[in-house]
């Protein structure tokens, strides 16, 4: 599953990169096409997301959950500032690196390498954990980029109501709420939600199209980030769950996987609609999804012996 999963990726690369090869579109209607998903078709997508059934199961281990992705999260964070400043990057490259090292191709990779290995339960928890790691992605997630950028980060309230935190409200309120949209509604979200995906590759197709072959694979930063992003973080992970005794059930195997998948394709989405450094976000999306195809396995299989 993770071979056809990677292969379900680079396909749907392909017409992105021919777009970037040709100049069939230029720079300001792929900055268009980043907001369309930005802004109305992952909101779309967490709202659908969070229609799950309401129980105390699923608000206990929801926490969890929660609990387990900001612990891994501060160990990213500090790892990311330690070799950021062993590589003495800017601040630009070094919140990129940061926002790569906290989020990981949860949902489009991750959720379907959990029904391989787990089969429902797997799914169910893997889906979760893509739901909360959307509404750190619309928050956290949002602050990183705007620092790499060097935006100044202003005591506003009204500058973190956007979009994708209004869907996570909206979502997380019908779930606790156990309300379920009426069925064409909730359709028609998931309909738009689902292109997702498919416009956020194209968009790091387009990216990869734009740039040479030598510099797409010959950056050692970015070799660097996904070799952290796909090896060290999630052994971190699994020292961690180890050493405090915790039990490896599938809930807690679903948490360590989703920590060894590759940097989440939302990257290049948020970094170009701040115009910042899309080309290094791409070529860190593509080489850690490529390698992520010999070092999954390898993962999977350790779990199993722990």
């Amino acid at each position: 599953m993770t071979i056809l999963s990677l292969l379900k990726i680079f396909l749907i690369l392909l017409p992105g990169v021919y777009f970037g090869r040709k100049n069939i579109i230029d720079e300001k209607q792929c900055e268009g096409i980043s907001s369309i998903v930005v802004n109305i078709a992952w909101p779309c997508l967490v709202i659908t997301a969070l229609q799950m059934d309401f129980s105390e199961t699923l608000l206990i281990n929801s926490g969890l959950l929660a609990g387990a992705f900001v612990a891994a999260s501060v160990l990213a964070y500090a790892v990311g500032m330690v070799l950021c400043r062993f590589l003495k990057t800017d601040d630009q490259i070094t919140y990129l690196i940061i926002y790569m090292f906290l989020f990981s191709n949860t949902g489009f990779m991750g959720i379907p390498v959990c029904e391989t290995l787990y089969g429902e339960e797997g799914v169910f928890y893997a889906a979760l954990m893509d739901s909360l790691s959307d509404v750190f992605v619309f928050t956290v997630g949002t602050f990183l980029v705007k620092k790499s950028m060097g935006v100044t980060i202003k005591n506003n309230p009204k500058e973190l109501i956007t979009p994708g935190l209004i869907s996570i409200v909206i979502g997380v309120t019908l779930f606790l709420l156990d309300i379920k949209l009426p069925v064409v509604l909730g359709e028609t979200m998931a309909t738009v939600g689902g292109i997702t995906t498919p416009l956020a590759m194209f968009i790091i197709g387009y990216k990869l199209g734009k740039m040479k072959i030598k510099d797409m694979l010959g950056d050692r930063t970015a070799y660097i980030v996904s070799g952290f992003r796909l090896l060290v973080l999630p052994a971190i992970v699994v020292l961690a769950l180890w050493g405090f005794g915790v039990e490896m059930t599938i809930l807690t195997k679903v948490i360590a996987m989703e920590t060894a998948m590759p940097v989440a394709t939302c990257t290049v989405i948020f970094v170009e609609q701040y115009k910042g450094n899309t080309a290094f976000a791409s070529k860190c999306v593509l080489l850690s999804t490529l390698l992520s195809v010999l070092t999954i396995p390898i993962f999977a299989m350790l779990l199993e012996v722990l």
